[in-house]
């Protein structure tokens, strides 16, 4: 009877949002759908699908009067965390250099794929992979990118569970006001009908401004579609009628839970065991940059005295994407952090290829 009261116990001071992640691991990895190596495109075709809206309805809540300045502070904790991760791939090649699973090249490639992934995102990750034709090597592109999805769920856990343990221990006073949204407010009393209605009329306002977003970024290459769709949903989130549909942050919640969702079951543990000596060079070469980079920039915000929500959601858009920034920022309160959450995921998905491209010239002498 303890015995069950403690996991009942974990399971209740335990976030929801990491509580989805593992239930998406476990569905994935029991094969209760179809596998990744079966349905790859179809997962990604989703997971695709749910990212960009994740996106706009956080966007879509925000307040611009409650959008504070990016100042230099913030930039120089990107810069360290960019360092950080570029410093982990350099001790990543120099212990792993003894393997017999890549030769030198290999390695090379594998350690600019993991900087592009873990500066800008996975479309870093797979830019680079075209740029050296990884992709046709298909049994390896699908390993590197399982494990990055694995690396990068359980980095979401550490992001979200790293402060609240580090405030308890190194107490450090919040750096930016906060306003919270009471559950009770997320839903008013409404027909039936209405709601339905407004719910339908914002996800084809999701998906429309969605789908805009990337045709204008067609012609302009240069800038990300999210940056689009993130001006968009700030601009249309002003509008008198769409201030009132509060249906709007239902929708957030769905997505955000969807999302997590997804994370997980992009994450087939089962996969690993299938190729297991590759698997496990990618997967420690991939935490060595990971805990190099967190070990990095928390020290840094450390000795500065940084709040280190800050520092937990500056260091996630660096290893996680926009959409998983945004959700490392809403766990832990921060409605406040969700603009710079968007702004560094796209200058780190901005620099991401360039940064790995160039880590590999580095990484070859």
């Amino acid at each position: 009877m303890q015995r069950q009261n403690f996991w009942i116990r974990i399971l209740q001071k335990t976030p929801t949002s990491v509580l989805l992640i593992m239930l998406g691991i476990t569905i994935a990895s029991l094969g209760i759908l179809p596998r990744l190596t079966v349905a790859y495109e179809g997962y990604n075709m989703v997971f695709n699908a749910v990212a960009p809206l994740t996106v706009f309805f956080a966007m879509l809540n925000i307040d611009l009067h409650n959008i504070r300045l990016i100042n230099t502070r913030f930039l120089f904790y990107g810069a360290v965390g960019i360092v950080g991760t570029l410093l982990g791939a350099i001790i990543g090649i120099y212990f792993l250099s003894q393997n017999t699973v890549f030769d030198s090249q290999n390695q090379n490639i594998i350690g600019a794929m993991f900087v592009g992934t873990y500066v800008g995102g996975t479309a870093n990750l797979n830019a680079i992979a075209v740029h050296f034709s990884i992709q046709n090597q298909w049994t390896f592109f699908i390993l590197i990118n399982l494990v990055d999805n694995i690396v990068t769920a359980l980095y979401l856990g550490f992001s979200i569970l790293a402060p609240r343990f580090l405030y308890k221990i190194y107490p450090i006073q919040k750096k930016l006001s906060i306003e919270f949204i009471k559950e009770k407010d997320i839903l008013q009393h409404k027909p039936l009908f209405m709601m339905t209605l407004n719910i339908i009329f914002l996800l084809f306002l999701g998906y429309a401004i969605s789908f805009v977003s990337y045709k204008i970024n067609q012609f302009f290459t240069i800038v990300s579609p999210i940056i689009f769709q993130t001006i968009f949903a700030l601009l249309l989130g002003r509008l008198p009628f769409i201030k009132k549909m509060n249906e709007k942050r239902v929708l957030e919640k769905g997505y955000y839970f969807l999302f997590l969702f997804m994370i997980g079951l992009l994450s087939d543990v089962s996969i690993l065991f299938q190729q297991t000596h590759i698997a496990l060079f990618l997967f420690f070469f991939a935490m060595i940059i990971v805990v190099t980079h967190s070990i990095f920039i928390f020290f840094i915000g450390f000795l500065f005295k940084e709040d280190w929500d800050i520092i937990s959601v500056i260091s996630q858009a660096n290893i996680g994407g926009t959409a998983s920034t945004l959700i490392c920022a809403k766990n832990l309160e921060r409605n406040d952090l969700f603009f710079i959450a968007v702004v560094f995921s796209t200058l780190g998905n901005a620099i991401g290829t360039f940064v790995g491209i160039g880590m590999y010239e580095l990484l070859r002498f």
